[in-house]
């Protein structure tokens, strides 16, 4: 990251991207229709760049599912008046969608099921 250069003086052109399942020794592998649940767990580290403002920054976070898996589309958004680079009560925003595929699909072809927001607060240490 000390070699990238951002277009924007915040942080909306950084996006993190994984997906569900993972592929493992060259096989794709899938959910099965049986699965009960999907939790996934997002763990913000945010360092001090001097690239970055500090009064409005944002960042997009992407988590990909595999064949009847889950889709995220997740961004962060902090709001903030204080000099220091802590920021009290800082803002996640979430976008949370769900899609899945079948076997007859396209790879690259997702049916969205649901989509909503969530606002959680930050505990910054």
């Amino acid at each position: 990251m000390e070699q990238f250069e951002p277009k924007y003086s915040d942080m909306r052109d950084i996006v993190f991207i994984a997906q569900m399942p993972h592929q493992r020794d060259g096989v794709s592998l899938e959910y099965s229709r049986w699965f009960q649940f999907l939790l996934g767990l997002l763990e913000v580290s945010i360092e001090y760049s001097e690239h970055f403002e500090l009064g409005k920054s944002w960042a997009i976070f992407g988590l990909f599912g595999g064949v009847l898996g889950s889709f995220w589309a997740i961004s962060v958004t902090y709001w903030t008046h204080l000099p220091s680079f802590m920021v009290e009560d800082a803002l996640i925003q979430l976008e949370i969608r769900l899609a899945y595929r079948t076997h007859a699909d396209d790879p690259n072809t997702w049916h969205e099921l649901i989509t909503t927001n969530a606002t959680r607060t930050l505990q910054c240490t």
